[in-house]
């Protein structure tokens, strides 16, 4: 938590201007964990709300939100196949002067150790639903990655990224793109 401990107001201090403003941040992440000797399941699950109140009247308005973020994950991971398999679903949501801002996606994955755990091969895929000012649209976030580790001390790794973002209403606030 944070707080300047000023009355509400705005004092200038050299070149820095000090506002008067309160942040609360909560959370919650229980795990339950399932090993086993050829397989081991983790679920987590992860809750967490955050306020900003700002104490001077004038600026309140303008500064004050609210933001709440939860994200459920389950892991699998195959002890004798060296392989990990993950499924993640998240939701965010911020609500501020300008409007309220969220997302709800969903994420899939895994990693696989090859020649006697020295590469491992990864891969991800993620796609989210984004909803700002009641405009709506589509990201993809999509990547592979690759390491080898030479020893124990250095390894060589590489990945590739896409990001993709489809709008439902075309305009030149809210425009397609992607980028590699």
């Amino acid at each position: 938590n944070f707080s300047t401990r000023q009355k509400p107001g705005r004092i200038l201090v050299a070149d820095t201007l000090l506002v008067t403003q309160s942040t609360g941040s909560m959370g919650i992440t229980p795990r339950y964990i399932i090993p086993k000797e050829n397989i081991t399941h983790t679920f987590i699950l992860s809750w967490n709300y955050t306020n900003l109140v700002d104490l001077n009247k004038v600026t309140a308005g303008n500064n004050e939100l609210n933001s709440t973020m939860v994200f459920l994950n389950y892991q699998i991971m195959l002890v004798p196949k060296n392989l990990s398999l993950y499924v993640n679903f998240n939701s965010m949501k911020l609500d501020m002067s300008t409007g309220v801002t969220g997302n709800k996606g969903i994420t899939l994955g895994g990693n696989k150790n090859l020649k006697d755990n020295k590469l491992n091969l990864g891969v991800s895929v993620s796609v989210m639903q984004s909803q700002t000012a009641g405009k709506r649209s589509t990201l993809l976030n999509n990547g592979v990655q690759c390491t080898y580790r030479l020893n124990e001390h250095h390894s060589f790794s590489t990945n590739m990224n896409y990001i993709g973002s489809s709008a439902a209403n075309i305009n030149p606030e809210s425009s397609r793109f992607s980028e590699f």
